[in-house]
């Protein structure tokens, strides 16, 4: 009988933690995460992520989302964005606060993982139907950033209440 290893357990963990905080929202129209490898995000590396607006006439609300575990160091994280629609590039900071003064994660989570959504781009409106990029870099100290697992954005069409 094959033994199961804590990778193994921990990708289907974190896939399975993804399905179920974002299988049953609705309006999302394009989600994409990137594992980050072995939990240490280096500096230099940057998080790529494209899609295709096919309606500019709708809102849109763009998320960033961060999944980490219970060995990431510090409360905050700050985030490097640059976006293109293939004639303009906006570039931004987020400045994400993952724990309260207590230490107390303030995402969701099970056991050793959390999960956060930080709002990017609220009730936006594209210019016209393109290709968009959303490129993420950390800009915390650390050359290697350790107990990052994953980094992704999160498109919905705006819902209005």
């Amino acid at each position: 009988m094959a033994r199961i290893g804590l990778r193994q357990v921990r990708i289907v963990s974190l896939l399975g933690l993804a399905v179920l905080l974002f299988a049953c929202e609705k309006g999302i129209v394009h989600q994409d995460l990137e594992r980050i490898s072995e939990a240490s995000w280096i500096l230099d590396s940057v998080a790529t992520f494209e899609w295709e607006v096919e309606d500019s006439s709708k809102v849109y609300d763009i998320y960033i989302t961060l999944q980490h575990n219970e060995y990431y160091p510090y409360r905050n994280l700050f985030l490097y964005l640059r976006w293109s629609d293939g004639i303009e590039i906006s570039t931004d900071t987020i400045a994400a606060f993952l724990a309260e003064p207590n230490g107390r994660w303030t995402g969701k989570g099970s056991g050793a993982l959390v999960s956060h959504r930080f709002p990017y781009l609220q009730e936006h409106r594209f210019q016209r139907n393109a290709p968009l990029s959303i490129s993420v870099q950390h800009g915390m100290r650390d050359v290697n950033l350790e107990g990052i697992e994953q980094i992704g954005v999160l498109i919905k069409e705006h819902l209005q209440e």
